[in-house]
């Protein structure tokens, strides 16, 4: 079995890093690492899961001013 994907680093993704992507990932699955969960997780749960997973992306955080 494979390590999980950082969340926090989407641009590391392998099966793409937008919304759609993202969202279809979670929907129908990946390979044998990750089932599809269209079954268990209505769509409108999925886009919640893609927000989520945007506001933990590193590259958006907000990086502390420097003080002088």
């Amino acid at each position: 079995m494979s390590n999980a994907a950082n969340l926090t680093k989407p641009k590391y993704f392998k099966r793409g890093s937008t919304d759609a992507a993202i969202f279809n990932s979670i929907q129908n699955g990946v390979g044998n690492g990750m089932p599809p969960q269209k079954g268990d997780i209505t769509p409108e749960d999925t886009w919640k899961i893609v927000a989520f997973i945007r506001s933990i992306d590193s590259s958006r955080l907000q990086k502390p001013a420097s003080h002088i």
